[in-house]
C-alpha cells in the first residue's frame, strides 16, 4: 500500500472551545486578589497544593480563557495587545513584588486566529499547560526568554495547520519535560530549529507527526534526549533528510518511530551506546525500508 494514503492514528482533541464571543480581544487582562484593576472577572478560586488557582468567569478576548496559576495571585499582570500584525502576550510583574513562580493553565491562546504570536516578558514562567496554542491558525510563534522553563504539558502548538516560523530569543537552558503532541499536525512546517531545547530529556507521543511539508530535521542538538513516546515523525511524507546522530543518553523510543516517511532518503543514527528499546512499526511504510 502506499504510505501516503494512509491516515496517522492521532490524539484526542483536547476539550479546549473558544468562547462564542466576538468582541474586540483584550488590551489588558490583570489578575489582582483584590479584583481592582482589570478586564476579566474571576471566579472559581480554590486552593490546591498550597497554590490559589484562578479561573476567568469572563474575559473581553474571546480567544483567552485560561491565564496562569500563581503563588500569590495579586502578583502578576497580564498584556493582551492586538495590532494589525498580530497578538503580543506579555507579562507584567507589579513592582516591589516577589513570587516564586507561574505556571500557564491550559488552552491559552487555543484557536487563536492571528498573522503571528509574540510571548515576551515571561521570565518567570516555570510550566506551561496543555493546549498552549492548540489548532491556532497563526503563521509565526515568537517566545522570549523563558530561562525557567522546565515542563510542558500536551498538545502544545499542535494542529497549527498554517505555522511556518517559530522563534526562541535563546535557549532553553532548563526545560528537561515536554509531553504528549508537541507540534503534531503542523501541516505548513517545512523545517524545525532545535538548537533552543539543548536540555530537553523525555519528549511524549506524537511528537512532529503528521508535519507534512516537513523536510529535515536535526535532532542533534538535543544530546540529553532519553526518551521519546509513540509516533516520533509518524506519518511525515515529505520528510527527505533527519539525524539522530551523538544521541548518546537515548534509552527508549515508542512504536511506530518514522513510520510512513514516504519519500525518506537519508537518515543517521550514529553513536546511539544506550539505546535499549524502539517499539513496534519502527520505519512502516517509509521509503528506507520499502513499502509495509
Amino acid at each position: 500500500t502506499n504510505c501516503c494514503h494512509q491516515q496517522p492514528h492521532l490524539l484526542p482533541p483536547r476539550d479546549v472551545s473558544a468562547s462564542s464571543s466576538t468582541t474586540t480581544p483584550a488590551v489588558q487582562v490583570s489578575m489582582f486578589g483584590d479584583g481592582s484593576g482589570g478586564t476579566g472577572t474571576f471566579s472559581n478560586t480554590e486552593r490546591r497544593d498550597g497554590l490559589l488557582k484562578w479561573a476567568p468567569a469572563s474575559l473581553t478576548s474571546p480567544h483567552v480563557q485560561n491565564l496562569h496559576i500563581v503563588e500569590n495571585i495579586e502578583l502578576l499582570a497580564l498584556l493582551v495587545t492586538n495590532t494589525s500584525v498580530g497578538y503580543t502576550i506579555k507579562q507584567s510583574p507589579i513592582p516591589r513584588v516577589k513570587y516564586l513562580y507561574i505556571h500557564i493553565l491550559d488552552g491559552l491562546c487555543a484557536h487563536l486566529v492571528a498573522k503571528s504570536v509574540e510571548f515576551i516578558g515571561m521570565s518567570k514562567v516555570f510550566s506551561i499547560g496543555s493546549g498552549l496554542l492548540l489548532d491556532a491558525k497563526v503563521e509565526t510563534v515568537t517566545y522570549g526568554k523563558l530561562p525557567r522553563l522546565v515542563q510542558v504539558e500536551d498538545d502544545w502548538m499542535a494542529g497549527c495547520t498554517h505555522l511556518r516560523h517559530v522563534n526562541f530569543a535563546e535557549p532553553l537552558p532548563n526545560l528537561k519535560v515536554v509531553r504528549h503532541g508537541w507540534m503534531r499536525g503542523c501541516r505548513a512546517l517545512t523545517s524545525i530549529d532545535l538548537t533552543p531545547f539543548p536540555t530537553v530529556e523525555h519528549v511524549g507521543d506524537h511528537w512532529l507527526s503528521q508535519c507534512n511539508s516537513l523536510q529535515y530535521a536535526n535532532f542533534t542538538a538535543m544530546p540529553f534526549l532519553i526518551s521519546v513516546g509513540h509516533f516520533w515523525l509518524y506519518g511525515t511524507v515529505s520528510l527527505r533528510r533527519v539525524s539522530f546522530a551523538d544521541m548518546a543518553y537515548l534509552v527508549r523510543i515508542g512504536t511506530s518511530w518514522l513510520a510512513h516517511c514516504c519519500v525518506l532518503e537519508e537518515a543517521s543514527f550514529g553513536n546511539m551506546p544506550a539505546l535499549l528499546s524502539i517499539g513496534e512499526g519502527f520505519g512502516e511504510g517509509s521509503s528506507l525500508w520499502g513499502p509495509s
